[in-house]
């Protein structure tokens, strides 16, 4: 018995070491690390980021342009501030959305399943709730 689990254990090492290799030579090279990442965003993937209202954490891949990102931001902002006066409307919607860690994760065309497993584990550790966002207009 001992030696099946010892051999199951070395099984179920070897198919993680397998999926994560896989995962990594899938991932398109929007999504992987080239050292440029920023540091307020969960994985290595992200490259640029934006935070509205000191609330809501909005983190694009490298593929992103940077005019994208910032209509993003505007976009929540605007939500957030419907009347424009430089404050959050609602400080419960606020409070609930940081309590959250609210996380908007932004790709070029969508983020593949490869990348969303690679992504996962550091947005569940972190704590995030987090929603994908697109910037291709195709």
């Amino acid at each position: 018995m001992k030696r099946f689990l010892k051999f199951a254990a070395i099984v179920i090492a070897l198919l993680i070491i397998g999926l994560v290799a896989t995962t990594t030579l899938l991932l398109d090279e929007e999504f992987k690390a080239k050292g440029e990442q920023v540091s307020n965003c969960p994985g290595s993937m992200f490259t640029k980021s934006a935070v509205v209202f000191d609330t809501l954490l909005i983190c694009a891949t490298r593929r992103v342009p940077n005019e994208k990102l910032q209509h993003a931001a505007n976009v929540a902002a605007e939500w957030l501030d419907n009347d424009g006066d430089g404050e959050a409307d609602e400080p419960r919607v606020v409070a609930a959305v940081k309590d959250q860690k609210a996380l908007v994760m932004m790709s070029f065309e969508g983020f593949s399943n490869a990348a969303m497993m690679r992504l996962m584990p550091d947005i569940q550790s972190g704590g995030y709730t987090g929603q994908d966002l697109y910037a291709s207009a195709s």
